[in-house]
């Protein structure tokens, strides 16, 4: 190779891998200073793009785990509150069994009623109870003025909530065990609330959700037998179609006593066959009004709907009917029913004899059964309300795994590998020195050609 003066390759040469030594140099410390594998698109583009969107996810986990906790949360609460109302059931049903001891006078059971109005009070006030403002427990109908409560995520009866609708599908059926035979169980309906928690990161139902019960009191602490206390204008339309409280020629076909049938074109139930349909209770060869209610209060059960049924917590109690009128079959003396004024058994608060808290008077109107029938509906929510909590529990676990393996994959693009990058960083070190003095060395090169000028 010819001396020159002009040119120098091996200095530029030099110069060029002292700059490559030097960029890793500083690569291998922004790494083992910021902990990341990538510290700018260009070392790993796709990588870092890969890395952005499990990132996301990692912040969508942990926000889910944030609302497993909440829900569980608010299941506890839940769940205490539940606890406090069955020990006052329980203490309602003893002061039932004591008042009817043959020894107590009628002022002994008067104050036994006194303790039994102050715990309705209480179980009242306990239907306000909101865990971080939102609603614990609800009545009838009340899905338009519950507080707290996110819409978007309320079901109804397991619809969708909408502004104004005034019924959501069929209502939920909870069957008294009090007959072997099952049709003939008297059955509640009720308005069913429920919470849709969103278990998966996506916020989409259908990858993954868990309803959570807003407990309906008014159910809850509602009397099994509306014709002891409540209203009772159930009927059965498949034998009183018309609803008009008593069977017509053309009904008694439909309910399957017209046993002669065609030959019978009136389609009535002749005394041949009022025997055998066993609804004669007093044998007179006829059926009365009141008689013929035992097509669905013996043959088919009661279907009871809960807003027109008295219960223990004054909530939203139905208006009662006084004996007066038609409209209530099984307590209207017109249709066979008792006839009592229902409405005087009731509290009321301003006297006015219209209106009031509605809390019943008399510990002695209620059957110890509807204590137990109460506390069996108590039983079933805690055990509904602790299933949640399980399922909740399974699926927090769910999203701790996935959590776990999110931030792995995360880690293994972001990462740096501070063993490895620490024995690049001792190299490119040692790299940037030998370059550099490389770079002097080749520097001094030209340096020959003034000997030859000498």
């Amino acid at each position: 190779m010819p001396i020159v003066l002009n040119t120098n390759a091996s200095a530029t040469e030099a110069t060029f891998n002292l700059s490559k030594a030097n960029d890793n140099l500083r690569r291998s410390i922004a790494r083992l200073s910021s902990g990341n594998r990538i510290t700018k698109p260009t070392d790993d583009a796709g990588g870092l793009a890969v890395a952005y969107k499990l990132q996301s996810s990692v912040k969508r986990t942990e926000a889910a785990l944030n609302n497993h906790q909440n829900a569980l949360s608010y299941l506890q609460v839940q769940d205490g509150v539940l606890e406090a109302m069955g020990e006052i059931v329980d203490r309602m049903a003893e002061l039932r069994t004591m008042a009817a001891d043959v020894s107590k006078n009628a002022a002994d059971v008067e104050n036994y009623s006194k303790e039994f109005l102050e715990l309705q009070d209480q179980l009242n006030q306990m239907k306000r109870e909101k865990f971080n403002g939102v609603e614990l427990f609800t009545v009838e109908g009340e899905w338009d003025t519950m507080q707290g409560v996110n819409k978007d995520q309320l079901k109804i009866n397991g619809q969708d909530y909408q502004t104004g609708q005034t019924a959501f599908g069929t209502k939920e059926q909870y069957e008294y065990f009090d007959d072997p035979d099952v049709e003939n169980r008297t059955v509640s309906e009720y308005d069913k609330y429920e919470f849709q928690l969103f278990t998966n990161p996506s916020g989409v139902a259908e990858d993954g959700n868990i309803k959570l019960n807003i407990v309906n009191l008014q159910f809850m602490l509602g009397l099994k037998d509306p014709s002891a206390l409540g209203v009772d204008d159930t009927g059965d339309p498949t034998y009183d179609a018309d609803d008009n409280a008593a069977i017509d020629n053309t009904e008694w076909g439909d309910a399957g006593f017209d046993i002669a049938g065609g030959t019978n074109t009136a389609n009535t139930v002749d005394p041949n066959e009022i025997a055998p349909s066993g609804l004669d209770k007093n044998g007179d060869g006829s059926i009365s009004a009141a008689e013929w209610k035992a097509l669905y209060v013996e043959g088919k059960g009661r279907s009871i709907e809960v807003e027109k049924t008295v219960n223990l917590g004054g909530l939203s109690q139905p208006d009662l009917d006084d004996g007066t009128g038609s409209t209530h079959k099984s307590n209207a003396a017109a249709n066979g029913g008792p006839g009592t004024d229902y409405q005087a058994m009731l509290t009321d608060e301003d006297g006015d004899g219209t209106e009031g808290d509605g809390y019943i008077k008399d510990i002695t109107q209620i059957s110890i059964e509807e204590f137990t029938n109460i506390i069996e509906k108590i039983a079933d929510i805690r055990a509904e309300n602790g299933a949640e909590q399980q399922r909740v529990n399974q699926s927090m676990r769910l999203q701790q795994n996935n959590l776990v393996n999110l931030e792995a994959a995360h880690g293994r693009i972001m990462d740096t590998d501070v063993a490895l990058e620490s024995t690049r960083l001792a190299r490119q070190s040692v790299k940037v020195q030998a370059s550099a003095a490389m770079v002097a060395q080749a520097n001094q090169m030209t340096s020959v050609a003034l000997t030859l000028l000498q």
